[in-house]
């Protein structure tokens, strides 16, 4: 698992796994990224900081 945050965009990636991402959910603030399997593969959070 991998943490990055970008102060740019105000975004935090958490990548749970190297995988390509197949389909997307979007949760208002909070992106999911699954791969082909539908398991998780990055968990996106837009403006982070609030």
């Amino acid at each position: 698992m991998k943490i990055r945050y970008d102060r740019e965009g105000d975004v935090l990636d958490i990548l749970v796994r190297d995988a390509q991402i197949h389909h997307a959910e979007d949760y208002g603030q909070v992106i999911i990224n699954y791969d082909e399997e539908s398991r998780v593969v990055e968990i996106e959070i837009l403006e982070a900081s609030r």
